[in-house]
């Protein structure tokens, strides 16, 4: 009952850190050496992560729609000619470089990437770079003038996620920012970007888990949880960023870099 209890808990920590700028792989490494609780692992991150697979799906389910017909329509005719054929081919296109990273470095992710001081190193550097690329992008272009070269460039950024503390979010509306996309646009792709990744890692992780056991419960609440706040987290995410920059965010992960500091170094 207890586990549950934390995977309800980490579940609603992962839907809401996932989605904002500040690193839900640091939570979760965090949140465990904080309250002192059982780390349940990688495995349990990235099987959560289906939690807001879902809920990102569910709120672009319309626009997801198109863009997986218009995807397949491009492979058919082998030509992509309109502006949904382009956003869905480079959606793939930007994902693999982090799913090859994945693969090479899991070894890291499991281990050194999950000590303390490089979650702190990582929050420092992803809020420099939120910052950064936040407050001096001054032209700004709309998502429909995306290029396959920024969504590479975009998809990339997704590696430095596999360091606790940068957050996936954060780098890629970073470097969306960088490339001069206004924020919505930047968050929006990020979102959408996220979803073969996520889905891929939590299906890849589900694999392991024993059914016959405690864990099912454990691993239920975990993405329920992590559904319904990652849900909430998007709609105020999108919301938020019309009308006001990233600074809040920048502001959290000093904060939390500043508790690291006192409480766990």
């Amino acid at each position: 009952m207890i586990q549950i209890l934390e995977a309800l808990i980490l579940g609603a920590i992962q839907g809401l850190t996932e989605i904002l700028p500040i690193s839900s792989s640091a939570h979760l490494v965090l949140a465990p050496k904080f309250f002192h609780w059982t780390d349940l692992g990688l495995g349990f991150d990235a099987v959560i992560h289906l939690g807001t697979f879902s809920a990102i799906f569910y709120y672009f389910r319309k626009e997801i729609i198109k863009l997986v017909l218009a995807f397949f329509k491009s492979i058919k005719k082998r030509k992509v000619s309109d502006y949904e054929e382009k956003l869905a081919l480079y959606i793939v296109l930007g994902s693999i470089p982090a799913v090859i990273a994945a693969v090479f470095l899991q070894n890291l992710a499991e281990t050194v990437f999950r000590s303390t001081s490089v979650v702190l190193c990582a929050l420092l550097l992803g809020s420099a770079l939120l910052f950064i690329a936040d407050r001096f992008t001054i032209k700004q272009k709309t998502l429909e003038k995306i290029t396959l070269k920024d969504s590479l460039i975009i998809g990339a950024a997704q590696i430095l996620a596999l360091m606790p503390g940068i957050s996936r979010s954060g780098a890629t509306i970073s470097f969306g920012r960088f490339l001069k996309f206004d924020r919505e646009s930047a968050a929006k792709f990020s979102f959408l970007l996220s979803l073969p990744v996520t889905l891929g890692a939590g299906l890849f992780e589900l694999k392991g888990v024993d059914f016959t056991s405690n864990a099912i419960l454990v691993y239920a609440a975990g993405i329920l949880s992590s559904a319904i706040f990652g849900f909430i987290a998007v709609k105020f995410m999108l919301k938020y960023i019309s009308n006001h920059n990233f600074n809040i965010f920048v502001y959290y992960r000093l904060f939390l870099a500043l508790l690291i500091i006192i409480f766990l170094v």
